[in-house]
């Protein structure tokens, strides 16, 4: 008979009831999609597994990977929201084996690297859901939250498809949101340079059954040069509920409205540019228990409109400019996963069903009755379509024994355009202590060409409907250190590509055009060590990454895949000033290998850059006053060939309901 096991803490506030009746010190892990570990520890410290039909221990949110066996970095709130830093962009900076791309300023566009890869190799996933744009990477952070909204972030640095589906090549970033465990809520203004003004309010409502979370944040600044102005909208709802009969329930909902200058974002040839876009998502899912079987069904669907102006409202516009370029794109998904918990380990299999469509007069193939464009003008049409369904089917098993714990996997996916594609993958992890554990991988991976891959055509780009899909086989080991004080990371990684994905020209040609390289190789290692105090010194983070590409490119200039950030080194600075006064300190340093076309369509290379953030906060009771300054010593630096922004200083306030 199953035993409902209560975890109140006891009356004496020294710990939880049943661990104290147990007479045990217990280590319980993380429930994970590959894994539960639970452990109890005799005094004499050996090891013993408890019987998993005697009680059950629930995770309230799913991480996108065992940390067990694979590097998984994750930023808590407390961090978040010390950061120097107001975008997700920024954020995701701080991770040692990413790098952030971005062309404009504050978010508005930015491409997210992990470990060498492309912009379009990186799965993107908002509590637990794949929002991954098909028309481009560019358009994966398009997602209606502000930064202040969110509670978690996980990062899978390296391949993922074998757990996640196609696109997961080289990482994987999971955005959790609405988890908090009382009433209350968020108010925040603030103003800056260049006309920088944002609000935001955010509102959570928890009962025993409940928790509601809203949020709405506007954002807009004239820009730090010409035609670099912006502004954002982001409206965000999500209800969690406990459900007898359902299980965990979790729908959300968001919409964002985004226009922002985009000087010089795609040529410098014409470099008045502009864009608009407008994301509509929702998603029901659940985590139902039944005994030893966890049963997890999830629905969901996203839309993005996009309005590019290679002249701006037809400034300027050249003879054969007559339209500007519309697309919308539609993702639609529903899939299960059924998992059971044996004494050893966890068995999991799944089936996953997306359809990516797109309508455009610009990508995909003609279609015989033109659409009306929907925020365009009454005469603008849609010329072209292109749609595709994607199968995934995957088995997983993950063994826990004493101090191995190891998973297999496979995954199939059936595409309309790309045929069959299966790929395999194990992990395997060994703990020698409380403090130190170890792991091994090898894993194969996939990813799609985006429709701008395929169908792009401008006076500068030529995409190529004849591409092949991307694949990888990833080798990778690495360790882990954790204690009171300390906790370090250290992987080194080999990842072999067939079919790499770049955009590429002679040097003697106007146009680049999308092309798959034979071959591309990555080494690479992350190492970080974080040192937490929580005294004077608050926390201290120093990471850095490793990069070398291997690759025979020919004499072709590559826009993407051999433009790739070779040395990264992070220092990460939090302290206390005085009574509720802090500092938090953000330094990095980049080191870039590759190019970039600048105005006089001259070949220039990237320079070592330094780049330093910092923020001051003083907080009084609910109340915080802050001041932040990004680029804090006007560092010049160019991203694209595109000009940064130099220090941008601002500041203001922000009241917990």
């Amino acid at each position: 008979m199953k035993k409902q096991i209560s975890f109140k803490k006891s009356s004496n506030g020294k710990g939880y009831r049943f661990f104290t009746n147990l007479k045990k010190k217990v280590i319980i892990g993380t429930l994970s999609l590959t894994c539960l570990s639970l452990f109890a520890q005799e005094s004499n410290d050996s090891i013993k597994n408890i019987q998993l039909d005697n009680f059950e221990v629930v995770s309230k949110h799913q991480e996108i990977y065992s940390d067990l066996t694979r590097i998984v970095s994750v930023m808590e709130k407390e961090e978040i929201e010390n950061a120097p830093v107001e975008t997700l962009a920024d954020l995701l900076n701080y991770v040692a084996g990413v790098d952030i791309r971005q062309r404009g300023a504050n978010g508005v566009q930015a491409d997210i690297v992990v470990r060498g890869g492309t912009f379009d190799q990186v799965l993107i996933l908002l509590n637990g859901v794949n929002i991954t744009d098909p028309q481009t990477g560019h358009h994966n952070l398009n997602i209606p939250i502000d930064v202040s909204a969110i509670d978690r972030i996980e990062i899978l640095q390296g391949p993922g498809s074998r757990v996640l589906g196609p696109n997961a090549f080289s990482g994987a970033i999971n955005i959790i949101t609405g988890t908090a465990n009382k009433t209350g809520g968020l108010a925040k203004v603030e103003a800056g340079d260049h006309g920088l003004f944002s609000s935001l309010i955010n509102v959570s409502i928890v009962n025993k059954k409940v928790k509601a979370f809203a949020s709405m944040a506007n954002a807009s600044a004239d820009g730090y040069m010409q035609d670099t102005d912006y502004k954002i909208t982001n409206t965000f709802a999500q209800l969690r509920y406990d459900s007898k009969t359902l299980g965990d329930v979790n729908i959300q909902m968001g919409y964002q409205d985004k226009w922002f200058g985009a000087y010089g974002f795609y040529t410098l040839a014409y470099p008045n540019q502009f864009e608009a876009t407008k994301t509509f998502f929702t998603s029901i899912s659940t985590k139902k228990r039944m005994g030893k079987f966890v049963i997890t069904p999830q629905v969901y669907w996203r839309q993005n409109h996009d309005r590019f102006e290679l002249f701006r409202d037809f400034d300027g516009a050249a003879a054969w400019y007559s339209s500007h370029n519309y697309h919308q794109t539609d993702i639609a998904g529903a899939n299960i996963s059924s998992s059971y918990y044996s004494k050893i380990g966890k068995t999991t299999a799944g089936l996953d069903y997306r359809l990516e469509h797109i309508y455009s007069n610009k990508l995909g193939e003609s279609i015989s009755v033109n659409r009306p464009v929907p925020f365009a003008p009454d005469s603008t049409y849609f010329t072209n379509a292109k749609g595709r369904h994607n199968l995934n089917y995957f088995i997983e098993q993950a063994i826990f024994l004493k101090k191995y714990s190891a998973s297999i996997g496979a995954l199939g996916n059936t595409n309309n355009d790309y045929g069959s594609n299966f790929y395999f993958g194990g992990d395997m992890g060994y703990t020698f202590n409380k403090a130190i554990k170890a792991f091994a991988s090898v894993n194969q991976s996939l990813r799609l060409p985006t429709y701008t891959d395929l169908y792009l055509q401008t006076s500068v780009n030529q995409g190529n409907p004849d591409l092949k899909a991307e694949k990888a086989l990833t080798y990778e080991l690495g360790a882990t250190y954790k204690n009171q004080l300390f906790a370090g990371r250290l992987a080194a990684y080999y990842r072999k590509g067939k079919d790499v994905i770049d955009w590429v020209k002679l040097p003697s040609e106007t146009k680049y055009m999308s092309k798959n390289h034979s071959e591309v190789n990555s080494l690479g290692a992350d190492i970080s060590l974080t040192y937490s105090p929580n005294k004077w010194v608050k926390r201290v983070k120093i990471s850095y990454s490793f990069l070398q590409l291997d690759t025979e490119s020919g004499a072709y200039d590559s826009k993407y895949a051999l433009d790739y950030l070779k040395n990264k080194l992070g220092l990460d600075f939090e302290h206390k000033i005085y009574k509720g006064i802090s500092a938090s300190w953000r330094l990095n340093y980049l080191d870039r290998k590759g190019n970039y076309t600048d105005a006089s369509s001259t070949l220039v290379d990237y320079k070592p850059t330094l780049l330093t953030d910092v923020r001051l906060q003083w907080t009084i009771k609910r109340m915080t006053l802050f001041t932040e300054a990004s680029n804090l010593f006007d560092t010049p630096y160019i991203n694209y060939g595109v000009e940064q922004p130099g220090r941008w200083v601002k500041g203001g306030l922000q009241f917990k309901l």
